[in-house]
């Protein structure tokens, strides 16, 4: 073949590649577009954080949306998550232990919008203290759990007629060192009650022992053994002085300490990854509508 020949017909190959190659990211997006989520809500959630907590996370996704009366699959909201434990780890960045995971973070957040997600959380108490300014940073409109959690508690006590206000908290040292939950706390106060003087937030005296459980629930060495006893034990320390509710605001502490699990226990437990897949539920099956 004259070498004039090779050279058009490797120019003619590259170009037909090219073009082959626009229309596929064309029609890829369009699909995508249209068959995902129909410009519906489409939540990006960030887990992995750990894993053991993002699997039960999904579970009540599911259990949510079957209670909303999903009958069939196409009944469950449609729903993205990016398992990635790789990121560092975030307890260690608040206590300055260890490099801040935001870039990450904000990476995962990109990867997410691109692939269509409307919107992006992640399934860890601790990372919102890094979450919040990587979503800012990626551009991807954030739903806050914690934020959440805190509106919904306000609201459950004052629709009880509480006139103390005193929230039981168990969570990491690091969530707790930093008053991720406390400032929620007091923003949602301040909103519903009117001043956040009215609500006191009540942390257990030795932060270890609820931060050893959670590690043994990373490690999964939770079952049958004095994880369950100890966590409902730190959580009645708080009932006695006074808490109306507690809250898990750790994604590990409610794999090993639940209503199913201590069925007795005096006060409501409110689980922050339940809020989290009820206003996903709900948002998403409402933008369907």
């Amino acid at each position: 073949m004259p070498k004039d020949n090779l050279v058009l017909g490797l120019l003619g190959g590259v170009a037909a590649s090219g073009i082959a190659y626009a229309l596929y990211r064309y029609y890829e997006g369009r699909f995508s577009r249209a068959w995902t989520h129909k410009g519906h809500e489409l939540v990006g959630v960030l887990g992995g954080l750990g894993p053991a907590a993002s699997a039960l996370f999904t579970q009540l996704v599911v259990e949510t949306g079957e209670r909303a009366g999903a009958k069939k699959d196409s009944d469950h909201p449609p729903m993205l998550m990016y398992i990635n434990p790789e990121l560092p780890n975030s307890r260690a960045a608040a206590v300055g232990e260890g490099p801040s995971p935001q870039e990450g973070m904000a990476f995962t957040f990109r990867r997410m919008m691109k692939a269509g997600a409307t919107r992006v959380c992640v399934v860890c108490n601790t990372a919102h203290a890094f979450a919040r300014g990587a979503a800012e940073e990626a551009g991807a409109p954030f739903l806050d759990m914690l934020q959440l959690t805190a509106d919904r508690v306000v609201a459950d006590l004052k629709k009880s007629g509480s006139t103390s206000f005193k929230v039981g908290l168990l969570s990491t040292d690091g969530t707790i060192k930093m008053g991720l939950y406390q400032a929620a706390l007091e923003a949602a106060a301040a909103a519903q009650l009117g001043s956040d003087n009215k609500l006191e937030v009540l942390v257990p005296a030795d932060l270890s022992v609820t931060q050893g459980c959670i590690l043994r629930i990373k490690g999964n060495d939770y079952r049958d053994n004095d994880v369950s006893p100890t966590l409902e034990r730190e959580a009645n320390a708080l009932v006695k002085q006074g808490a109306e509710v507690i809250i898990t605001g750790c994604t590990e502490l409610p794999v090993a300490f639940n209503e199913t699990v201590c069925p007795a226990f005096p006060v409501p437990i409110v689980n922050p990854m339940q809020v989290l897949a009820d206003k996903i539920v709900q948002m998403t099956l409402a933008s369907q509508a």
